[in-house]
């Protein structure tokens, strides 16, 4: 008999999820209560000892980065023929729609999504050309595309016929039909409109068990696709956290996670309460801060017990100068003192950071004090790498339109503004696509271009699986071919996010799912320096010090005052307290000069105050400018 991989050093209240029932469960886990652990272990009691086939069971996580740990976890513990599904919403949405024959799903074909990159740089870059927009009013106008789908507004009877921009809708849906591609934010409601409407969508494999990370994170949208899922059968198990839901401006609320057990009849409910993270003197500031909201679900944060309580303090600075050199010499103090061993054990937490108007200051301070530090936290593409992926694309599909306009407005080919938007207006009166319209060009320019890029595409057309090392191979092929410098983004963490090494990978399932699975918004800590996110990056972050700084009213809750936007910013308040494992540092300052002046609810007044939240809390402040680390 092969030997019990679940449960082993589980508490008794995690024991009691992992062998609970088979109907609807709702599990309330506090930060740091071990919750994705709970989760792997409750997916290896389904298969092993409900009898579960893998293959009907899907695990569904906020981001990629979860997605990858909870794959990881379960991997060390399954042989790989018994591995669940393990998504994002978005790339389930979009293994989904594959199967739907043709065009009912609304989308163009082949489903081509933009990535962040082609998004900025083509789809809103063409659409202020077309609409005669700044690029800020573009921007703003998409997120309302994406609002509208996430809140369902779209679903409201002459949409269309009522859209208050009738001019940018008719620009983005001509322009989406040249270059013939999907918005990633367009994904799940395109499924939930395929399951209302076209009757006969069906699961296939048939989901079982939904295992839903972070419920409290999903819209209306999501959560209309995961009734519409439980509906063909399946049994939802929603884990999360109603005090840790700071997705508002995406229109997720704690309601879908707090009204759970009303709508999924009957249910189960858990709570996780042992805290292996934060230290109770960080409890006793998170909790305070928590309970300010009436609404909230009731529960504990316990510490374990043994851990010390922890350092904390609420540091009180005279200006925004004096608290950039207090942070980094406390960074220095505690290198020096052996309390962290390394810079990437402390963690700088900011509101918000527009121009870089907070970090610039703090990265100058850490590096007078000779503390390394992390000078970005999201390592993007370059444009030599950007070539080689729409090399790799067209090796899929020839007729990628995307990209080709990547590479024509990348490459140093003499095709200029004006024959970019030639291009466009051909590919508009042909009805070809843009692929089409470089193909009949006449333009001398043009036809050089394709000449050239056509000595590659040979190279990379009819491409079968491949195995990792082959695809590295291969880009840098092509990497050399075009001349370029830097090398393509195509590591084995690139690749290996996607599957088993060891296997081989179908490009056009690699590349899609880069994409839908989410490029953004991922929590990535760079190692050996200090690390400044902004608070909603640090979802899913721990770090032995945590300083939260500018923690001033002006700021947070800034111009939030009222009602579920005010409730949002003291949710991600004690979502930042939280990632603290043993010291927490809130600083704030009395006055802000220069560029952080003009930052907040009150631009151009100097004059600044500790967040409400806190102004009561369970810690005074002290004085920033001589504080010393305690002697624990």
């Amino acid at each position: 008999m092969a030997e019990q991989s679940w449960g082993t050093g589980a508490t008794d209240e995690q024991l009691k999820v992992i062998t609970a029932s088979l109907g609807h469960t709702r599990l309330l886990a506090g930060p740091g209560t071990g919750k994705t652990w709970t989760i792997k272990d409750r997916i290896l009691y389904l298969i092993e000892e409900a009898s579960i086939p893998p293959n009907n069971i899907m695990a569904i996580t906020f981001t990629r980065a979860a997605a990858g740990e909870l794959r990881k976890r379960l991997s060390g513990a399954l042989e790989k023929s018994m591995m669940p599904d393990v998504r994002t919403l978005h790339s389930f949405a979009l293994r989904q729609l594959l199967k739907i024959p043709g065009h009912s799903v609304g989308l163009p074909m082949p489903i081509r999504i933009a990535d962040d990159w082609e998004q900025r740089n083509i789809v809103e870059e063409d659409l202020k050309e077309l609409t005669s927009s700044d690029i800020w009013t573009v921007r703003d106008k998409l997120a309302q595309l994406s609002a509208d789908w996430e809140t369902l507004s779209a679903d409201g009877e002459h949409w269309e016929q009522n859209y208050p921009d009738p001019k940018f809708l008719g620009a983005w849906k001509e322009h989406r039909s040249i270059f013939g591609y999907t918005l990633r934010s367009e994904l799940v409601y395109r499924l939930k409109r395929a399951f209302s409407e076209l009757g006969d969508v069906r699961i296939d494999p048939p989901i079982k068990q939904l295992v839903v990370d972070e419920f409290q994170d999903l819209n209306p949208c999501d959560l209309a696709v995961v009734h519409a899922i439980v509906e063909q059968g399946a049994h939802a198990f929603a884990a999360g956290d109603d005090d840790q839901s700071i997705y508002g401006f995406r229109f997720a609320y704690p309601a879908g996670i707090r009204n759970f057990p009303s709508q999924y009849q009957p249910s189960q409910k858990f709570p996780l309460t042992l805290c292996r993270r934060c230290p109770s003197e960080v409890i006793k500031v998170a909790s305070y801060v928590a309970a300010l909201d009436p609404r909230r679900l009731p529960k504990d944060l316990i510490p374990i017990e043994g851990k010390p309580p922890g350092e904390i303090a609420v540091l009180r600075f005279q200006t925004g100068l004096s608290e950039a050199q207090g942070i980094a010499r406390l960074c220095r103090s505690l290198l020096d003192t052996k309390r962290v061993a390394r810079e990437d054990e402390i963690l700088i937490l900011l509101r918000s950071d527009r121009n870089k108007a907070y970090s610039r200051k703090l990265r100058e301070a850490l590096k007078g004090h000779d503390v390394q530090v992390a000078e970005s936290t999201q390592d993007k593409p370059s444009e030599d790498s950007r070539q080689v992926m729409a090399i790799l694309r067209l090796a899929v599909n020839p007729s990628d339109h995307l990209a080709w306009r990547t590479l024509v407005a990348l490459r140093r080919n003499n095709i200029g503004r004006v024959a970019r938007q030639t291009l466009y207006e051909e590919a508009r009166q042909r009805g070809t696509g843009y692929a089409g319209a470089l193909a009949n060009s006449s333009s001398k320019s043009v036809k050089e271009e394709m000449a050239f890029l056509a000595q590659l595409t040979p190279s990379a057309t009819g491409v079968g699986p491949l195995s990792h090392t082959q695809l590295r191979d291969l880009a840098l092929d092509i990497a050399q071919k075009l001349g370029l410098s830097d090398p393509p983004v195509v590591t084995d963490e690139v690749l290996t996010e996607f599957g088993d090494p060891l296997e081989a990978l179908d490009l056009d399932d690699w590349l899609r799912w880069r994409v839908a699975a989410g490029e953004e918004n991922e929590p990535q800590i760079k190692p050996g320096a200090v690390n400044i996110l902004t608070m909603h990056k640090a979802k899913g972050l721990e770090a032995s010090v945590v300083f939260v700084a500018a923690c001033e009213d002006e700021l947070l809750p800034g111009l939030n005052q009222a009602g579920d936007r005010l409730d949002d910013e003291r949710r991600l308040l004690y979502v930042s307290l939280t990632r603290s494992k043993e010291r927490l540092f809130i600083t704030y300052s009395l006055s802000r000069s220069g560029q952080q002046q003009h930052t907040g609810r009150t631009p151009g007044q100097s004059k600044r105050n500790l967040t409400t939240f806190l102004r009561d809390g369970p810690f005074s402040p002290v004085p920033g400018e001589t504080y010393q680390l305690s002697a624990q």
